[in-house]
């Protein structure tokens, strides 16, 4: 009967690259690979209306703005917001809204929304440069995805978007004004 070794036909590991060397220097190659992931593959660069932008209008009124009288006779108001819009297409849409029942204020949230974005440039012989911005809006249901169009012309951003109220499904489209912020 031949005895044959555990590691037999295996190479011996080099010299300094065992136990505690070997340990560390895994440990090492890992957080180098760790650290070169991100949360957003290096796809696209920044757009140029990359930044802050605070909303200072609904439909052409000063905040706060009611956006949705609902059936049962309560108001939703927008009372503040902005929007982050990063690079490699995605951006924060974050407002404070405000539900008032009778007079009386029953709920305070704030309701962001992060969505994937894509832009156009073209030229207007009137206002120079202006892109425009096509925003995808998730339902919860596949059927319910949507997208809302914005333009941006200089430090403004103008939004048409689609609010459904959440209880009774009822759709309405609002205008939103951003302006840039320093």
């Amino acid at each position: 009967m031949v005895r044959r070794r555990a590691n037999a036909g295996m190479p011996r590991s080099a010299p300094g690259f065992t136990g505690p060397a070997l340990r560390a220097s895994v440990v090492a190659v890992l957080a180098l690979l760790a650290g070169a992931c991100t949360e957003e593959p290096p796809t696209e660069p920044a757009p140029l209306f990359a930044g802050t932008w605070r909303l200072t209008a609904v439909d052409n009124q000063p905040l706060p703005r009611t956006i949705v009288v609902l059936l049962g006779g309560g108001v939703r108001a927008v009372v503040d917001g902005h929007m982050v819009v990063r690079s490699r297409g995605r951006l924060d849409d974050i407002k404070r809204i405000t539900l008032v029942q009778a007079g009386t204020r029953l709920e305070d949230l704030t309701d962001t929304l992060t969505s994937p974005f894509t832009a156009r440039v073209s030229q207007d012989n009137a206002s120079g440069t202006v892109t425009t911005v096509f925003i995808r809006r998730f339902g919860l249901l596949a059927s319910d995805d949507w997208v809302d169009t914005a333009t941006v012309s200089g430090n403004v951003m103008t939004l048409r978007a689609r609010y459904l109220e959440p209880v009774y499904r009822n759709v309405q489209r609002v205008t939103l004004t951003y302006q840039r912020t320093p």
